[in-house]
């Protein structure tokens, strides 16, 4: 499934990756998803994002695998990080930070961390 995300809410979107980046450009919103199968399709819209949680952290380094194993150039500008703040975290804000503007790293908290924050 895909999202957009905008002020710092994720609204899902039911459809194919071609109308998924559609409805991303009309809307001029970062286009989201959390699956590595899905993520290839995508990859090619500027603002694309790739949503990092607990459960799937290793997920991007099967993208970047599937990257090299192919030699594509398809690459996201834009990570969600909404996993427990760790040493990818820290690797993905050194990039970010080096990148100067190239590459942005977002935290995301989802709807029920926020209450309880």
């Amino acid at each position: 499934m895909y999202y957009l995300y905008s002020e710092g809410r994720l609204k899902p979107l039911r459809s194919s990756p071609e109308d998924a980046i559609a409805i991303a450009h009309f809307c001029d919103e970062i286009l989201v998803t959390n699956k590595i199968e899905e993520a290839v399709f995508i990859a090619e819209y500027p603002k694309s994002a790739f949503l990092l949680y607990a459960k799937n952290t290793s997920s991007l380094f099967c993208y970047w695998r599937y990257q090299l194993r192919y030699r594509t150039l398809k690459e996201f500008k834009i990570i969600l990080f909404a996993a427990r703040k760790n040493f990818l975290y820290r690797l993905l804000s050194a990039v970010a930070w080096s990148s100067m503007g190239a590459y942005r790293l977002l935290t995301f908290a989802s709807q029920k961390k926020a209450q309880h924050l």
